[in-house]
């Protein structure tokens, strides 16, 4: 749901709906994800540090960590200021 929300630019609604699906299925990592892709399509690149660190702790599994850590790259690269 949230990612048809946000596909429809409603980014808002989709943020809850992101939100709602770590609620219920916390070790589902999916919605951690797409949650980090909107707050960085919105620049909201402080916000997103905690959505990594919950799928960590929500789902410890081998896969997750590696996966966190993409997202924090990934988002910090995005940050990052232009080589010279």
């Amino acid at each position: 749901r949230g990612d048809i929300l946000a596909r429809m630019g409603k980014n808002t609604e989709a943020e809850s709906a992101f939100r709602e699906e770590i609620a219920h299925f916390p070790e589902t990592t999916e919605a951690y994800t797409k949650l980090v892709l909107l707050l960085a399509s919105e620049h909201r690149f402080a916000e997103i540090e905690p959505a990594p660190e919950a799928m960590v702790q929500a789902s410890p599994k081998p896969a997750t960590h590696p996966l966190a850590a993409r997202q924090v790259t990934d988002t910090a690269d995005a940050t990052a200021p232009p080589p010279s």
